[in-house]
């Protein structure tokens, strides 16, 4: 099949939502098909004042490998300004839509450049009203969501269907190589982001509860952007890790720390648990697609940095309680394959298309 995949802007840094779309992309075009990846390229070149330059220059970036993620040398790469001429597109079997602004402009496509699909990783009421979004689960794609509650939540404001089809973790990039039980209890690791539906004050006030009692605690957070001013100067950071580098942090450390007040899944949770951390976390909704408390991680209620420091206390006090529910995590987070995601999506993309 020739498959197209719309995303937002071209992105140097990264994301976990488009990380999902390139290992789709990947393990489709390992299995034959032709794929194209199309990105808009006006968001990155605002100040540019013609779409032909600023397609040239879309282009000229995406001549340069992404550093952090290793595409299919096979798979095209085409930049384009955010437009609804559907000469841009090529035409193709199936096209994704990955963002409610790659689907509005998808919807008005015609059939030749491939029957419509949305994959909806979130529900991304930013940089959109909740309103045109509900508008976009309208539109005749066929909905692919990576949890359960995504589903209930589309159905539920939108009146649509959808499919789902929980992200899986890479095995071959996310393992444990450092044995769990001889991990230093008091190592922590977790995610830098600025948004604030991820929680990273609340995981921070957290961390320095735990160092009040345990001034040896170490840190160790990664993220896409620049640290701000409110990290501490006792954490370590990594700007912009690769799979190797992270699958090293996680590694290295033996409790995870998530603060989210929602996210679609929490992919860095899922990778961390592969790599043989205990997850301590909000207990948001997407993360209740992979842990469950006390068997494989210990959750409690989103906001309360008191409890997460509690939880990772316990942790660092129970070295047999971390140890099972880590060595449980990896199990259960390794269970989730990725083969079986993408013949499942292979498979209806088959029978939309006949």
């Amino acid at each position: 099949m020739k498959i197209t995949f719309c995303l937002p802007s071209i992105r140097r840094e990264p994301i976990g939502g488009y990380k999902i779309v390139y290992e789709y992309a990947n393990r489709l075009s390992e299995r034959g098909h032709d794929i194209t990846i199309l990105y808009f390229s006006d968001l990155n070149m605002q100040k540019i004042p013609f779409n032909v330059i600023k397609a040239s220059i879309g282009n000229l970036l995406l001549t340069r490998p992404i550093k952090w993620f290793k595409l299919n040398k096979k798979i095209r790469l085409v930049s384009t300004p955010y437009v609804d001429k559907s000469s841009v597109f090529p035409d193709s079997d199936i096209i994704f839509a990955t963002t409610p602004r790659t689907a509005v402009c998808i919807n008005s496509l015609p059939r030749s450049k491939g029957k419509k699909f949305y994959i909806i990783q979130d529900y991304e009421t930013w940089g959109t009203s909740e309103k045109d979004l509900i508008e976009t689960y309208r539109f005749p794609f066929i909905k692919i969501v990576v949890s359960k509650w995504l589903h209930d939540k589309i159905v539920d404001k939108s009146g649509q269907d959808s499919v789902v089809i929980s992200n899986p973790i890479d095995s071959k990039k996310f393992y444990v190589e450092e044995p769990i039980e001889t991990r230093n209890s008091l190592v922590v690791s977790l995610l830098y982001h600025k948004s604030q539906h991820k929680g990273v004050s609340v995981a921070l006030d957290a961390l320095t509860k735990v160092r009040k009692i345990y001034p040896e605690l170490k840190v160790q957070m990664f993220g896409s952007v620049e640290k701000g001013e409110e990290v501490p100067n006792w954490v370590d950071y990594t700007f912009q890790a690769n799979s190797e580098q992270l699958r090293k942090i996680y590694n290295k450390s033996s409790i995870f720390l998530c603060a989210s007040y929602e996210e679609g899944f929490g992919l860095t949770g899922a990778e961390s648990m592969a790599c043989g951390n205990a997850l301590v976390s909000t207990n948001f909704l997407g993360v209740r697609e992979y842990a469950i408390s006390e068997r494989n991680s210990l959750l409690s209620v989103v906001g309360d940095s008191q409890k997460l420091a509690d939880n990772v206390i316990k942790l660092i006090e129970n070295n047999e309680l971390r140890v099972t529910l880590a060595k449980q995590g990896s199990i259960d987070i390794l269970n989730r394959s990725w083969n079986e995601a993408v013949t499942k999506l292979e498979l209806l993309m088959l029978r939309c298309i006949v």
